[in-house]
This record gives structure tokens, sequence and C-alpha cells, in this order.
């Protein structure tokens, strides 16, 4: 693939950016007013969590990763998963100032309904030690994939979250969407699962 081909199909890459950014905006919209930094903590976990989907997304289309935005999966994987993880960062911490203490960093583990309400704690270590199973999976060798795969579990998570306190999701057609999303999660991954049976079955044939 030429060069210059290669920059212009990154326009895509921007464009979908781009169109990510509107959906926060119509979304934080949609929901209910406030202060500055109740803004900035809604669009960092609306982003990232976008981010975070889109690199599980990726995964499952590497060959049109290549195709529609001329760059190897793995760099755009990386892209989107640095860009979640800094973003789903800044959410807690400005939280965390916010509120002026570090309790919100720490998963409620005193009841089920605790544990979902605030379920993007969890899911933020979670998407952690997914990312750090990617980066040593020379070390770990096959089972770096079932640590990465706790990726779609903290999605789940943060969906949990987003929908039982998120102040930006009290509106019904923000609900839909965030079902919505969350099921595409769990789409992508129960169709890898399938798909990597399938290889496995045809191997030992």
């Amino acid at each position: 693939m030429k060069a210059g081909s290669s920059r212009d199909k990154r326009v895509y890459l921007l464009a979908a950016a781009g169109l990510a950014v509107i959906l926060v905006l119509v979304v934080l919209v949609a929901g209910p007013p406030g202060r500055a930094v109740d803004w900035a903590i809604r669009a960092a976990a609306l982003l990232g969590y976008l981010a975070a989907l889109a690199a599980s997304l990726s995964s499952a289309f590497m060959r049109q990763m290549l195709h529609l935005f001329g760059m190897p999966f793995l760099k755009v994987h990386h892209y989107m998963s640095i860009a979640a993880l800094v973003l789903l960062t800044v959410h807690p911490l400005l939280v965390m100032l916010d509120m002026g203490s570090p309790a919100v960093l720490i998963p409620v583990l005193s009841s089920v309904s605790g544990f979902l309400q605030m379920g993007g704690r969890p899911a933020w270590y979670l998407l952690v030690v997914a990312a750090l199973a990617a980066l040593l999976r020379g070390r770990l060798g096959r089972g770096w994939r079932a640590l990465h795969w706790l990726t779609y579990v903290a999605l789940l998570l943060g969906a949990a979250h987003a929908m039982l306190i998120g102040s930006s999701f009290r509106a019904v057609p923000a609900r839909v969407l965030l079902v919505l999303v969350a099921s595409l999660a769990l789409f992508v991954f129960a169709r890898k699962r399938l798909d990597a049976r399938r290889r496995r079955s045809r191997a030992a044939h």
C-alpha cells in the first residue's frame, strides 16, 4: 500500500473519533445540567467507554481495519486502547479530586447492588490487568488471552455503572443506546469464542 494512500485512509480514523465526540456531546446535552467538572467527568467516562468498545470491536475485524484505516490492526487497536485507558483514568481521578476522597477508587464489596452501581471501579482494574496481559503476552504464553478477555467484563461492569447511577443515562434513548452497545460487545465476544473453537476443531481434524 502506498504511503499517500495510507495517510489518506487515516482520515477515516479521525472521522470515527469525531463521530464519537459528537455522540458524546449529544448524550451530554440531553442529560442534566451541571458544573464544568461534572461535564468533564461525564465526557471522560463516555469517550473512554467508546474507545474501549472500539478497541474490543477492532479485534474482531482485523482485515477490515487495515483496509479502512490503512494501518495494521495492532496499531489501530493500541491507539484505541491507550485512549480508553487514559480517559477512564481521568474519569475517577476527577471524581476523586471533586469529592476530596480516594475512596472512590475502592470497589464496593458489601452488596451486589453496590458493586454494580460502582462497577466502574473494578472495571478500571480489569482494564489495567487486560492491558498488562497484552504487554506481557510473550511471558504469559497462551494464558494472556484469557486475561485480555477481562476487557469484556469491564465493559459490562461499566455499562451497569452507567445505567444505575450515570446522570447522562437517565433518558430512555440514552439507556437504549447503552444496552445496544453492551449487547454489541457481548456479540463480538461470543463470535470470537465460536471462531476460536471452530479453528481448534479444524486443526484437530
